[in-house]
């Protein structure tokens, strides 16, 4: 469940960053969410929607199938097409696979454990099992912007809003330009152990390319 410019990032992420001391009080004070105990067999079902249209573009479940001391494992399924993708996650949910798209060490969505005002930075690589040409740099910046009420047809919702912006970078430094930016905006509940609300936006060699909304129709965990 990616837009992009670090020049347009807003200016609120750059004051999230002096905040350090305040998240760090806020864990000691038990105001932090953990990571999720994921169990085999959660499964949360979303549709996603073009983000300019509204229109429905598809339906997917995930839900996971093996857990292990240090990595979740969870199956996408796309309905009606007979297609799926499987993710590799860390234990508290750091991408470290989708399908064929490797992410070493991995790519962190969701900075555990969360408090309002956390913000972080991550670089990370991408490459492509099925296409060795693939090799990008990622650089990751983002903020927990803090507590809203959120509603999607899954219900209503006290959600964390996570904002993150992402560049993917050519690892030629000759070429050393953003390829893509992403900006994705979170909602994140801990009660159900996963967004029930995600926003993209992708923007291509600096030109708007993509905008999709997600959001949670139904879920089931133990």
């Amino acid at each position: 469940m990616s837009t992009f410019g670090y020049a347009v990032f807003p200016l609120a992420v750059v004051a999230m960053l002096w905040h350090g001391p305040c998240a760090a009080a806020a864990c000691l004070r038990g105001h932090c969410v953990p990571p999720p105990s994921v169990k085999p067999g959660d499964t949360w079902t979303y549709h996603r929607l073009d983000g300019w249209t509204r229109n429905l573009k598809e339906v997917y479940t995930e839900r996971v199938t093996v857990v292990s001391p240090r990595r979740v494992t969870a199956r996408v399924t796309i309905s009606g097409t007979g297609r799926s993708v499987v993710l590799a996650m860390t234990d508290d949910l750091g991408l470290v696979a989708e399908g064929a798209l490797r992410f070493a060490p991995f790519w962190r969505l969701f900075p555990f454990p969360l408090t309002t005002g956390k913000a972080w930075r991550q670089d990370a690589t991408l490459t492509d099992r099925g296409d060795p040409h693939v090799s990008l740099s990622m650089k990751t910046r983002g903020f927990v912007a803090g507590w809203e009420t959120i509603s999607v047809p899954a219900g209503s919702f006290r959600a964390l809003r996570i904002e993150t912006a992402t560049a993917f970078l050519p690892q030629d430094p000759v070429e050393h330009i953003a390829v893509l930016f992403e900006r994705r905006t979170v909602w994140y509940v801990p009660r159900i152990k996963q967004a029930v609300k995600v926003v993209t936006e992708d923007l291509l060699y600096g030109t708007p390319y993509s905008k999709k909304i997600d959001v949670l129709t139904a879920y089931r965990v133990h």
